[in-house]
């Protein structure tokens, strides 16, 4: 088990638990010095689970039968390749890309190396322990809705305020598989508003029953999907046609996650430059009292209609006259609006509480108690009960 040597990788290809397991099986297991350094993983935890740590990848690779890795082997900073470092009849598993890497598994066969990839197992049960594709989607998909609440201006879920009402975000996932699915998950346990894009027909209830929103249901085929469960690349022009559905959708969204991929192929580019441009500026919150300064910054007239009310505000106050009424277009509208408001509360006032007729009827018997204390008769229609009307004595 080599060190990685790609920027910004931290995973591992095995842990220390899984490498002490190898090992009480039967297996000598060896691992790079450093290896799961960036996952926390120290070399003691290896050394402790009975694996021999190595100090250079040469010597690491010039011994191993198996080799694991999390990526494909790459340049490494003191010349030449991982791959040549691989002994012929050598056996290397990890994620290598071979669509993109066509150049790497020719060099890796030449090698004598026996390359598997685990992005190619297939989805069937017996596989699903060694379905790392998933598991690394399922990550990916969490990670996405964390990074985009963690980046976004806005909150993500309804907030409801004295201060007023905070809209949730809206969030657009494209493609519906596990990442995803699990990115719409997520989304929506953090209070946002989800729409989803897919041209499989299949996902299309797996989205619903997550809470979001289906959008383009007349783009769905058949044919997108393969027998396997993964999508298909669709053509031109129904590419074509999806970004122009999905322009408006992105336009009006917070965050769009683009999770849409093609087993062995580029992914689709649906997100294009001037769709992100078309998207609105920021978390789009509206601020109607900084507007407002602004405008009156802008006119001097309604400044002095401002401050002349302001300076009325207090009546009899040292220096004030009397209060005037603020003529702008802005405090008559607020002023039509409170006349309103008052208005609606007049016309709704409930009764005052010493009218109301529970109050009443418990004021009666309160008073027909106290005349049987005094030695009165009672009222023919009192409901005193006998304990509290007796005399005293």
């Amino acid at each position: 088990m080599p060190r990685e040597v790609a920027s910004g990788e931290t995973r591992v290809a095995v842990t220390p638990e899984t490498a002490g397991k190898l090992a009480r099986l039967g297996f000598e297991v060896a691992v790079e010095a450093l290896a799961g350094a960036r996952a926390h993983f120290d070399d003691a935890a290896y050394a402790q689970a009975g694996v021999a740590v190595v100090a250079s990848a040469r010597e690491l690779y010039g011994t191993a039968d198996v080799v694991l890795k999390v990526l494909e082997p790459m340049a490494i900073a003191t010349g030449g390749n991982e791959s040549e470092l691989l002994r012929s009849g050598a056996v290397l598993i990890g994620f290598m890309s071979p669509a993109r890497n066509a150049d790497l598994i020719a060099r890796l066969a030449r090698g004598g190396v026996t390359a598997l990839a685990m992005e190619l197992i297939p989805r069937i049960t017996r596989a699903q322990k060694m379905d790392a594709l998933s598991s690394m989607s399922t990550v990916a998909g969490y990670k996405a809705a964390l990074l985009a609440a963690d980046t976004l201006g806005k909150f993500f879920p309804l907030l409801m305020t004295a201060a007023g009402t905070i809209a949730p975000a809206k969030v657009l996932v494209l493609g519906a598989g596990v990442a995803g699915l699990q990115a719409i998950a997520t989304a929506r346990r953090l209070g946002a508003v989800i729409e989803a894009f897919d041209v499989r027909p299949a996902v299309r209830d797996e989205v619903k029953s997550l809470g979001a929103t289906f959008v383009g249901d007349e783009l769905v085929s058949e044919s997108a999907a393969e027998s396997s469960g993964y999508a298909r690349a669709v053509g031109a022009e129904h590419e074509a046609k999806i970004r122009e559905l999905l322009h408006k959708h992105v336009a009006q969204s917070d965050v769009v996650i683009a999770t849409a991929n093609v087993p062995g192929r580029r992914a689709p580019v649906l997100v294009t430059e001037a769709m992100v441009r078309d998207m609105r500026p920021g978390s789009g919150d509206r601020r109607p009292r900084r507007r407002e300064r602004r405008q009156l910054r802008a006119d001097p007239g309604r400044q002095d209609h401002h401050r002349e009310r302001r300076g009325a505000a207090r009546p009899g106050a040292p220096g004030r006259g009397a209060a005037r009424p603020c003529q702008s277009d802005v405090c008559a509208q607020r002023a039509r609006a409170g006349d309103a408001s008052r208005q609606g509360r007049e016309g709704r006032r409930r009764p005052r509480r010493r009218d109301h007729p529970r109050l009443l009827r418990g004021a009666t018997r309160a008073a027909s108690c106290s005349a049987r204390r005094r030695g009165r008769p009672a009222r023919a229609r009192s409901r005193c009960r006998p304990k509290p009307c007796g005399e005293i004595r």
